[in-house]
């Protein structure tokens, strides 16, 4: 089982999501906080927020970026584009972010709201952020836990992994997930289980009521552009953060925007106490960074300068684990040699056996030796009767004609006469027939040559074909092959021996 920490510094507070995951199954280790004004700096927070933890280290860190700290930018392109992403979309961001293209590190996901079609426009999804910034979270999480995060994201995309284990959300209607910091609201729609629409307002609840209005424009005008990108209205909308326990929120939001406002559904993670399980809601972003961990899915801004290289540390950290394995990898093969070896003898003794009847049967005496089965059975070869049979008839002839003849060369056999005589080693072959030219009948004669089994094939007369421009002629050859010259020379040398 791996540990993943999600890491989310909020405006007050340093939040920690710890999940243990298994083979399909997640669980839940703890939630931990820590009040950051109490603490000398950020990294000293996150420290004794990790000690509130059970005791062991992190395979895995995500951190979060502050969404206000970042772009996010939801971008229709034609279908074309599709496989040239990587190289257009600086070009589309470096009209709408008001810094320079190589000062951003950018992730961006492809949305698979529509079908392919030919002429139809995708969606994609875009976030940036200034390499300063995600770098500052680097180093604050690197000294605050000793251990490099292996992903960061802006915090609104992570509410909108909660989606893996919020079963009871609405699988075809759009919702959207609302996080009321102190300071800033983050907003997340999903839509047919992926993240749509993305955007973080100023204004959070230390602010409210003043706020209140404010905060309602701003998601009214996103509710109200993702309708307008999508066409699909935002049916319900979920509170978390600082401001999901505050009172008459839920009403207020309700009417002022016209939608269903709820709490988070029951989570489907294991080992969630019910504590835990209460503060969820305020846990959202962290437990969301988590899940980005567990999944491996979702934007992550850890490209480019900042891309994640693991080094000699998680080598050394994971040394125990790498040599348990290796031993395992060990035993395992040393366990399939010998079941191999085991297999081999037996089957070795099976077939010496075998060999044992074999030998039985055809020459009246058992042996297992392969040797002496050898002689045997060149002793059975030599007293058998001859084959009375050529290995080459005129059958085999024209089969040998038709393939040494070139698929580009016309041929037409008028005549075909082959004649065994008295001697099966050696025949004789009559052929007549039309090529294209006195060049098409040599080169017959040079391929039947050729022939393992032919032998002074040569051409005897070429004429002209009467109204054609073939050429008519006739061809001898002896028909010989290696398998009747040896038969014929072993009776030979038996007639000898006699």
């Amino acid at each position: 089982m791996s540990r993943v920490f999600g890491v989310d510094f909020r405006d007050k507070h340093v939040r920690v999501a710890a999940l243990r995951t298994g083979y399909r199954k997640i669980d839940c280790e703890a939630f931990a906080e820590e009040l950051i004004e109490q603490h000398a700096s950020k990294a000293e927070a996150l420290r004794a927020c990790l000690a509130r933890l059970p005791l062991g280290t992190a395979d895995m860190i995500v951190a979060a970026l502050d969404g206000g700290d970042g772009f996010s930018h939801r971008l229709q392109l034609p279908e074309s584009a599709r496989k040239r992403l990587l190289d257009l979309l600086p070009f589309e961001l470096e009209g709408v972010v008001p810094l320079e293209i190589d000062e951003l590190v950018m992730d961006h996901v492809l949305l698979t709201q529509q079908p392919k079609a030919l002429g139809r426009e995708i969606s994609v999804l875009v976030c940036a952020a200034p390499i300063a910034r995600v770098k500052a979270v680097l180093e604050v999480v690197q000294a605050g836990s000793q251990h490099q995060p292996e992903r960061v994201a802006i915090s609104s995309a992570l509410l909108g992994n909660l989606a893996h284990v919020l079963p009871g959300l609405p699988s075809a209607a759009p919702v959207a997930f609302v996080d009321f910091g102190y300071l800033s609201v983050d907003i997340c729609v999903i839509f047919r289980g992926e993240v749509a629409m993305l955007r973080t307002l100023s204004g959070g609840v230390e602010t409210f009521p003043d706020s209140a209005e404010l905060t309602v424009s701003g998601l009214r005008q996103t509710m109200a552009a993702f309708m307008a990108s999508s066409g699909a209205e935002v049916q319900s909308l979920y509170v978390t953060g600082d401001g999901a326990n505050m009172s008459g929120l839920h009403e207020y939001l309700a009417a002022r925007l016209g939608v269903e406002v709820l709490s988070l559904p029951a989570c489907q993670i294991g080992s969630l106490t019910p504590h835990d399980a209460e503060r969820l809601p305020l846990f959202a972003r962290a437990l969301g960074a988590a899940l980005q961990g567990v999944t491996g899915k979702g934007l992550d801004l850890r490209k480019g300068p900042l891309a994640f290289e693991r080094g000699y540390q998680h080598l050394k950290a994971r040394a125990p684990l790498s040599a348990s394995l290796l031993g395992v990898v060990l035993v395992s093969f040393l366990f399939s040699i010998w079941a191999e070896s085991r297999a081999l003898d037996a089957e070795h003794e099976a077939i010496l056996k075998s060999l044992e009847l074999v030998t039985q049967s055809t020459f009246g005496q058992a042996t297992s030796d392969p040797d002496e089965a050898e002689v045997e059975l060149e002793k059975a070869r030599k007293i058998r009767p001859e084959d009375p049979m050529p290995y080459m008839d005129g059958l085999g002839a024209a089969v040998a004609l038709a393939e040494v003849l070139p698929a580009d060369l016309v041929h037409d056999t008028e005549e075909f006469d082959f004649d065994q005589g008295r001697d099966k080693a050696k025949g004789k072959l009559k052929i007549r027939g039309q090529v294209g030219s006195a060049d098409d009948a040599q080169k017959v004669a040079q391929l039947l040559n050729d022939h393992v089994c032919l032998e002074e094939a040569k051409i005897t007369k070429i004429t002209q074909v009467v109204n054609s421009e073939k050429e008519r002629y006739a061809l001898e050859a002896l028909v010989s092959c290696p398998e009747d010259k040896s038969a014929t020379s072993t009776k030979k040398e038996a007639l000898a021996k006699k």
